[in-house]
């Protein structure tokens, strides 16, 4: 059969567009699409960067979590150990001090007075009379060495707690007097016999069991002081009446220098 399209020119060609329209999809139906796809794109992309980014913050915290525990583990750890060591320093400090005391109530250089009145009665001479023998006792307190550094530390770091406390030890030295009489036939005869005492006490020596050589000098100060000589009368007879002073070391392991000194201007305090 025959068809005769009795239609207008223009519609057959406005029927053919609309019909390819259709059949290829229109711009802005694409344009949607588009956007579409876009957005879903971009909010997958945010969904996997949060997660990332949520995870990296999550770990970071679980480390920062991690890292203070050990700190306050160590603090407890340096807490206790200052503790100990502190503990540590002031028994140390106590220990010291007694030592310190005890060196200075038994010195290597103290004076065995037996001993020294022993050697008197054998270097005196025959010319030589004692009248009067006496020890003076000197004692002055001095702070410990151990007590010094430790207020020093303590004044220096600015550390807590109470000041330590000032400890103390005796420094003891003697004055040891002899007091006496010599004769002669004359006036320097007489003195002769007061230089000849004295140079026997200088030069004394014992040579003990041990091997050890003892001095009549040992820890006295070398020199003898002359507080005096003069002539004089005993019951009508001439002679040389002298006094002489000797002044031990100090009866101490060590010190500080100025109470050393200081042990020097102590009054005497007599003890025989």
């Amino acid at each position: 059969m025959i068809e005769i399209n009795l239609l207008p020119e223009n519609e057959k060609k406005g029927r053919k567009r609309k019909n390819a329209g259709a059949m290829l999809g229109s711009p802005a139906g694409v344009e949607k699409y588009v956007v579409i796809g876009t957005g879903v794109i971009a909010a997958l992309l945010v969904v996997v960067l949060g997660y990332g980014s949520v995870s990296k913050v999550a770990a970071a915290k679980g480390k920062f979590d991690s890292l203070q525990a050990e700190n306050r583990a160590l603090d407890k750890e340096v807490s206790e150990l200052s503790d100990k060591a502190q503990e540590i320093r002031e028994m140390r400090l106590v220990l010291d001090n007694q030592w310190e005391i005890l060196q200075s109530l038994d010195p290597p250089n103290r004076v065995l007075w037996c001993e020294k009145i022993e050697m008197l009665s054998s270097l005196i001479p025959s010319d030589v009379f004692l009248t009067e023998v006496n020890i003076d006792e000197n004692v002055v307190e001095v702070e410990l060495e151990s007590s010094i550094a430790a207020r020093q530390e303590w004044e220096k770091d600015g550390r807590e707690g109470p000041k330590p406390q000032v400890v103390k030890k005796p420094i003891i030295t003697y004055a040891f007097l002899l007091k006496g009489l010599t004769t002669g036939s004359n006036n320097i005869e007489q003195f002769d016999n007061v230089i000849k005492f004295h140079d026997a006490l200088i030069g004394h020596e014992v040579k003990q069991a041990s091997g050890e050589t003892h001095r009549f000098m040992d820890n006295f100060n070398p020199n003898i002081e002359f507080e005096t000589v003069e002539a004089t009368l005993y019951e009508g007879v001439p002679v040389n009446e002298f006094i002489f002073r000797l002044k031990t070391t100090p009866s101490t392991t060590a010190t500080n220098p100025e109470a050393l000194r200081t042990a020097g201007k102590v009054n005497a305090k007599p003890s025989a």
